[in-house]
């Protein structure tokens, strides 16, 4: 991060290792960090247009194409991208954490109503609260109303992600909740 001042081009450092993750590199590296115990396994990355139809084909869950709704822990797979769902907001706004130039953060999508929304607020409340430093640095929390349409959706099986805690049916608000005590706990540590 501290190398990546204005004039860091992420395309000269696209597929380098140890210059951080594109956005399957992000992905595939959260699915090793959730399923793997041991180094030196197989990874998840694909391409990120193919990573939703990529994890539908090993059978861990469905594929939806075009959406009508997103819910936590989606995976979306567009044109050249590929995203995490953290929740749906009550103006229709959708909250994802993703890595796209400048590296990994949590946007939000415009509600289909403004150009503003929850979702906006929430991911630059969380970003100003847990990584100040990246979000003065890139302060931009907002992406296209594009990223929910002509999308391949992934969606766990119950039977792959077990989901105790009930976070498929929470909103983008409650996920928040959530992840923002973790944040403190991991910054007193």
């Amino acid at each position: 991060m501290k190398t990546q001042d204005k004039d860091y081009d992420f395309a000269e450092h696209r597929f380098e290792r140890e210059k951080g993750l594109d956005c399957s590199g992000f992905v595939g590296w959260v699915l090793y960090n959730t399923f793997e115990m041991m180094e030196g396994k197989t990874g998840y990355v694909t391409t990120s247009t193919d990573m939703a139809e990529s994890l539908a084909k090993r059978g861990w869950g469905k594929l939806l194409k075009n959406p009508r709704e997103f819910l936590p822990g989606d995976i979306v797979s567009m044109e050249g991208h590929v995203w995490i769902c953290l929740g749906t907001c009550a103006d229709g706004s959708v909250l994802l954490v993703h890595s796209s130039p400048p590296g990994v953060t949590v946007c939000g999508t415009p509600s289909k109503r403004t150009a503003e929304s929850i979702a906006i607020q929430l991911a630059t409340e969380y970003m100003e609260k847990y990584h100040s430093e990246w979000q003065e640095k890139y302060p931009n929390r907002k992406v296209e109303l594009s990223y929910l349409e002509n999308v391949v959706l992934f969606r766990w099986s119950k039977a792959v992600m077990e989901d105790a805690e009930r976070i498929q049916v929470k909103s983008a608000e409650e996920i928040m909740g959530i992840l923002s005590p973790a944040m403190k706990k991991k910054e007193s540590s």
